[in-house]
């Protein structure tokens, strides 16, 4: 019976994070851009799937955050560095949208982890 119960608790810690990043692709930074609030917004060569398109940016995420910081670090390194990026993130509320009918700031996919492969 303890053998269940730690399976179940070692399976919940790895299904509930990926649950979190629903989605998953990778691609190379077209250009971002961070407003004065501190979202920053990031745009792909190649539109991701579960995104839409807002004036070129794909993807936003919160970068006042200890893990948003870090996560700007390494867009500006592979932004620099013309590397692929690994994307985790939280697909749009309206995938395949552009801002000309219906891609706006506020339904954008969320980028919740970056990584250099």
């Amino acid at each position: 019976m303890k053998v269940i119960i730690k399976f179940i608790l070692l399976w919940l810690l790895v299904a509930l994070p990926a649950a979190a990043n629903a989605e998953y692709s990778h691609g190379y930074i077209k250009r971002f851009y961070t407003e004065a609030s501190g979202m920053t917004y990031v745009g792909f060569v190649a539109q991701p799937p579960g995104t839409c398109d807002n004036w070129t940016e794909h993807m936003k995420f919160d970068s006042t955050t200890d893990g948003g910081k870090n996560m700007l670090s390494v867009l500006i390194a592979a932004k620099l560095s013309e590397r692929r990026l690994d994307l985790w993130y939280s697909a749009s509320d309206a995938p395949g949208t552009n801002n000309t009918n219906g891609c706006t700031q506020s339904v954008m996919a969320v980028l919740t982890g970056v990584g250099l492969p």
